[in-house]
């Protein structure tokens, strides 16, 4: 982020990050340039991770279904174990948003 941001488009309006942690970490690099999350750019994360509600401003991330995730991939290792030769079975699974406070509103 810090590399980025001084050749940064001046029209730049959002950033979602790969994780919750590299979004907390872009937030910081633009309050330490002088940029405001969210007046300035809007934020989101990737994770869910608890420590979104503990940042400032608390993150705004897409929660993912951990156990959900955990099931369905042991139940396709097991299967796919079971029968080798079996086509790999795609899965999606939702997440769900989290409305933080690092995403500004649209007037």
């Amino acid at each position: 982020m810090r590399a980025w941001l001084p050749s940064a488009p001046e029209d730049v309006t959002a950033l979602i990050g790969v994780s919750d942690w590299t979004a907390i970490g872009a937030s910081r690099a633009l309050n330490e340039a002088g940029r405001s999350v969210p007046r300035d750019i809007s934020i989101v994360g990737f994770d869910g991770l608890d420590v979104a509600n503990y940042v400032v401003p608390p993150l705004t991330t897409i929660v993912q279904p951990v156990a959900e995730i955990a099931q369905s991939t042991a139940r396709v290792l097991l299967a796919t174990m079971a029968d080798p030769g079996r086509a790999i079975e795609q899965v999606w699974i939702r997440g769900r948003l989290l409305t933080g406070e690092s995403v500004r509103r649209l007037s």
